[in-house]
């Protein structure tokens, strides 16, 4: 007899015989095709109540096929459950001829922009994020007895990962987007075990692309060629592995890898592409090559009103290979789950913040009813144990703190409660001083939260000098970055050097190329500044100076005028702006936070030395660039480059003029 539960949809979840997990895309016929479905990422699948049910057919890449006959009675939960195969696929290389898979390739290509989900003029959502850190104890058993230590470590961390993981992270986001004028993100809740900070919510949004349609696909820190991109038949070998039927339509599941003879970072995995618009509904991809960790992603997607595909459920999985506890391997997993998805909203640019996130003031504090709106699920008793434990760790050890200290470290300081010592003052080593000791030193958010101030000095041995300055940095609005800084050096920096108002405050010693530089200046300056950001990745800085500069080595400015002069001065104007088009900054109570650094960074800065103005002795206009630049040459590194320009438009003492500044 058929089984039909009137229009009750029924609802199965299909998972591994070997080791439980849930398999995500497995390939289910209903009723020898009359119907046709996949898993979630979850592994549960759905199917409507009004099909009465006689049999099933699901199949997945590595398991093996099963057919199942629906029984009168459904288990509640209903489980099925699949063999992996007990061979091994064998690698082959398809010979010429006519692949059907390239048909379906090619057409998903061809719509690839329209497909796009940034293609659409505006969409919004929410979003609920979980990421977990727990031991794989997937193909490890318990000893029946406990012979060798290494039997009772096993025992003991098997035992901790059924109470607990060693890290949790929970989210919800709200994301609007307007094509070409806004893409915001606001964190509605954030949880992270052991710890208050909020901005670790930023690892969710970087594990993986928010959709499987640009060229590149980000893994991690990582680009991968994507298998929907031009001409990647000539590149990648697919296979047609299954067709699902859904009355008119069909979905096409397509197995991919690089061809054997490929030389680019290329993915494996598998493709499901429906007649649909030649959209992909989803997907599964890996690096091809082995690497220090294994990491697969899985992208899931619906299509909503109007015909648009859009991503739904986001998953990745990473097995730190090199990262073990007790002998079991650490593994990651991040989940995505989007929901209340809208297809072209009319959104309003003013109401939407030009920046990339925000932070709702409320988000640490969400009550669990809140929580409960969001998560897919509650709470297992792993997760419940993993907040108590790792929480009160977090507290009791002040986890926080040290956190912080820890990024300041990776920074060039070092946290003593409220002021950070910069361990590049300490020594540095040039021509002309031969060796420089010192000291410098900030206070951090710990004394002032808006409000910073510190200082360096330093003594040469060969020069027998003194050199030192301190510095203010006053946040006036942390939500529009506004800072007013005061800057004064006495210093000895290279003659006809170009600097920015935005480059970061250190010692001009400490590089590499100037161990050997020999043309300096005694110089003694005043500065005072404000700078504010027009859009997330740019900054605005405008600022004045004065500034005394007297050549170290014999030399004399004769100018216009009859008499001549070793000591110089100027007082300036200074405009600069700053721009890095690809980087992407989450606005905290702290300020602007950056979650993503990324190249090109443009700088264009103008500067108006005025007679007079401030005991200044130049007119002049003097206008630079720069722009610096980064590409990842495989199996070769990083290749940096940096492009400087200038013009001033008078004569000037060579302090003020450039130098051939090479590396």
């Amino acid at each position: 007899m058929p089984l039909a539960f009137a229009q009750e949809a029924l609802r199965g979840k299909v998972i591994s015989s070997q080791n439980g997990e849930p398999l995500a895309f497995v390939n289910i016929l209903v009723n020898n095709k009359q119907y046709g479905t996949t898993t979630d990422i979850d592994g549960y699948f759905t199917i409507p109540g009004s099909i009465p049910l006689h049999n099933l057919r699901l199949s997945y890449i590595g398991f093996e096929t099963l057919e199942y006959d629906v029984p009168s009675s459904l288990p509640r939960p209903w489980v099925i459950e699949l063999k992996p195969n007990t061979y091994l696929l064998q690698e082959i290389e398809l010979t010429p001829g006519v692949n059907p898979a390239h048909r379906m390739i090619k057409a998903a290509v061809e719509r690839k922009k329209e497909n796009e989900p940034t293609a659409l003029s505006s969409f919004d959502y929410d979003s609920y994020n979980k990421f977990i850190v727990r031991l794989n104890t997937d193909s490890v058993s318990l000893p029946d007895t406990i012979q060798t230590p290494d039997d009772s470590s096993t025992v003991e961390a098997i035992e901790f990962s059924e109470k607990q993981h060693f890290f949790l992270m929970e989210a919800v986001t709200h994301r609007s987007y307007i094509k070409g004028k806004r893409d915001h993100e606001e964190v509605l809740a954030s949880r992270v075990s052991g710890l208050q900070d909020p901005t670790f919510v930023l690892l969710a949004n970087q594990l993986q692309s928010f959709s499987f349609y640009d060229d590149y696909i980000k893994v991690l820190d990582r680009n991968y060629l994507n298998p929907i991109s031009q001409n990647s038949w000539n590149k990648y070998v697919f296979i047609l592995e299954d067709t699902i039927i859904r009355g008119a339509d069909s979905s096409f599941i397509i197995s991919y890898r690089p061809s054997v003879k490929s030389n680019f970072d290329g993915l494996r995995g598998r493709l499901t592409i429906s007649t649909q618009n030649w959209a992909i509904e989803n997907v599964t991809a890996e690096p091809a090559k082995d690497a220090e960790m294994k990491i697969r992603i899985y992208q899931k997607y619906e299509q909503k009103e109007g015909g648009a595909w859009f991503p739904v459920q986001l998953y990745t999985d990473i097995d730190l290979l090199q990262a073990s506890f007790n002998g079991l391997r650490l593994v990651a997993e991040g989940r995505t789950y989007l929901k209340d998805i809208r297809i072209e909203p009319e959104l309003e640019k003013g109401k939407i913040p030009n920046v990339d996130m925000t932070l709702d003031p409320e988000a640490t504090s969400r009550s669990d009813d809140f929580w409960n709106t969001y998560r897919v699920d509650t709470l297992s008793r792993q997760d419940k144990e993993t907040y108590r434990v790792i929480d009160s760790i977090g507290k009791a050890e002040n986890l926080d703190s040290k956190l912080k200290g820890l990024q300041a470290l990776i920074t060039g300081k070092v946290r003593t409660g409220k002021v950070d010592w910069d361990i590049n003052r300490v020594l540095s080593v040039n021509t002309y001083e031969a060796v420089r000791l010192g000291v410098g030193a900030h206070t951090n958010e710990r004394l002032w939260r808006y409000f910073l101030v510190g200082g360096y000095a330093g003594y040469g041995f060969k020069d027998k000098g003194w050199k030192y300055g301190g510095d203010m940095d006053w946040t006036l609005s942390p939500y529009r970055d506004i800072h007013w800084k005061i800057r004064y050096d006495k210093d000895i920096p290279e003659s006809g050097n170009t600097e920015f108002l935005t480059d970061p405050w250190i010692n001009p010693i400490n590089s590499l190329r100037l161990l050997a530089v020999e043309n300096r200046d005694q110089m003694e300056r005043l500065r005072t500044s404000f700078s504010f950001r027009p859009r997330a990745n740019m900054v605005l800085e405008v600022g004045t100076q004065f500034q005394t500069r007297s050549r170290i080595q014999t030399y004399e400015f004769l100018g216009d005028a009859a008499g001549s002069s070793s000591n110089v001065r100027s007082g300036e104007f200074l405009v600069n702006w700053k721009w890095s088009p690809n980087s992407k900054y989450m606005q905290t109570s702290y300020g602007l936070v950056s979650m993503k650094s990324e190249y090109p960074v443009i700088q264009l800065q103008y500067t108006q030395g005025l007679d007079g103005y401030l005991d200044g002795e130049f007119d002049y206009s003097r206008v630079d660039i720069r722009i610096d630049h980064r590409w990842r040459i495989r199996n070769a590194g990083q290749l940096f480059l940096t492009l400087m320009g200038g013009y001033i438009d008078a004569d000037l003492p060579a302090s003020f003029l450039y130098n051939g500044m090479g590396n």
